[in-house]
């Protein structure tokens, strides 16, 4: 059974290289096992720096241009409270961000060139972190139980906070320094994503396996959509006809037309468990996960963190097949694109 699948990786991966051409960037994935961070080289899928960072580093966010990433290191057993922002281009660290009793820095996102976004998981608050400085010059509390995952809508200044236990999001605006709304959903909701003209919020439940889509004006459900078991993360594409959610223990990823808010198709990760590595142990892994997601200027690619394989994949949107997969280090979770 192995050949069949290595010849199917081998046509792909040859794809990949002619299509080199049209491809350009880089991939960074956390690897929350290892501690570090993988930088990788697109066109080539090589892996070009193994960076350490902080303990347990779970979500990780890249500048607009592409220069700077900040990586949010969770902690394992003693929950962490730093943040690392590397220089991209140079491969390399550059400081360490102490966010003090700012436990739990988990979900993130780049607001401006050198502030960023971070929610505090433990102390139930959304940061904002002038990276250039090193300081937190805001602390908004949610009052929400697990504010896991945060959304940035650029054109209102508007965050959006999934709080996992309290079943809720927080509408945060940065303009008024303020919770202006809380969400009622269910418990279990996680991943979190608004839609580029920022008239939608979708959030995963992984609990109920669903994604919910509200109006961010009225707050209103628009749908509520059918996912697959532990739905985890919510991405848009940038030109906004499609969103994509990983499932974690499906071992798949579903793909929604946005306008007609409908599940159109899944991606099986499974095909890819004869290019999965083995664990510590020497074992090799019999689930997927897939985790993260990250998509390519153009909408053209989109990469999936598979953590149960230790690879990132790579899915031609063309077609939505998978095209080629990158070899990550242990538990790969937070993934992004940089230009």
């Amino acid at each position: 059974m192995r050949k069949p699948y290595l010849f199917l990786f081998a046509c792909c991966l040859g794809y990949s290289i002619t299509a080199a051409a049209q491809l350009h960037g880089n991939l960074l994935v956390a690897n929350k096992g290892d501690h570090t961070l993988s930088i990788f080289d697109i066109p080539t899928q090589k892996q070009v720096a193994l960076l350490p960072v902080g303990e347990a580093p779970h979500e990780l966010a890249v500048s607009a241009d592409g220069k700077t990433a900040v990586v949010c290191n969770y902690g394992a057993a003693v929950p962490g409270n730093t943040l690392t922002v590397i220089n991209i281009a140079a491969r390399k660290k550059v400081r360490t961000i102490s966010t003090g009793i700012y436990t739990r820095p988990h979900g993130i996102e780049f607001i401006s060139p050198n502030e960023v976004i971070v929610t505090s998981e433990t102390t139930r608050n959304l940061l904002q972190v002038n990276i250039t400085t090193g300081k937190i010059d805001l602390v908004i509390p949610t009052e929400q139980e697990r504010s896991h995952m945060v959304a940035w809508s650029a054109s209102d200044r508007m965050a959006y906070v999934s709080n996992i236990n309290s079943g809720t999001v927080s509408a945060i605006s940065l303009v008024e320094k303020k919770v202006l709304k809380q969400v009622s959903l269910s418990k279990g909701i996680e991943g979190i994503a608004v839609s580029p003209d920022g008239k939608e919020l979708w959030v995963a439940n992984r609990d109920d396996s669903t994604v919910t889509a509200l109006n961010t004006k009225t707050w209103e459900t628009i749908a509520v959509m059918p996912a697959h078991a532990v739905a985890y993360r919510v991405k848009f594409l940038p030109d906004g006809q499609f969103a994509m959610v990983s499932n974690g223990s499906a071992g798949n990823m579903s793909v929604y037309n946005v306008q007609q808010h409908k599940r159109v198709r899944d991606i099986d990760f499974r095909v890819l468990q004869y290019n999965a590595q083995p664990d510590a142990n020497g074992a090799m892994p019999v689930q997927a996960v897939p985790g993260g997601i990250t998509v390519s200027e153009g909408s053209r690619y989109v990469f999936v963190s598979v953590t149960g394989y230790k690879l990132a994949a790579k899915i031609d949107v063309k077609d939505w097949r998978i095209s080629g997969y990158f070899l990550t280090g242990n538990v790969p979770d937070g993934i992004y694109y940089a230009r």
